[in-house]
């Protein structure tokens, strides 16, 4: 059986309305630099602990339901910025 580990950057469940960003993230939110190192570091970190079991997905994605803007400061769908999202 393949694996997919989708990842999901928000504080609770994640879903379209509620993207809320990690409260350790909140203070990195008007920085997008160090807040995309943040992303990448977490994200690397998570896979080399999966690797080092052995245990590695076949496959990832960035979350499933990104409608709106991903790590979101309020608890509202914020208007989505393209070049943002993309960025992060």
């Amino acid at each position: 059986m393949e694996v997919l580990l989708d990842f999901h950057y928000s504080e609770y469940w994640a879903d379209p309305n509620k993207l809320e960003i990690p409260k350790a993230w909140l203070p990195k939110f008007y920085n997008l630099e160090v807040l995309e190192d943040s992303i990448y570091n977490y994200t690397f970190k998570t896979l080399e602990k999966l690797e080092v079991k052995n245990v590695l997905p076949e496959m990832m994605q960035v979350g499933n339901e990104t409608n709106s803007m991903i790590l979101q400061k309020d608890t509202k769908p914020a208007e989505m910025n393209w070049s943002r999202n993309g960025y992060l």
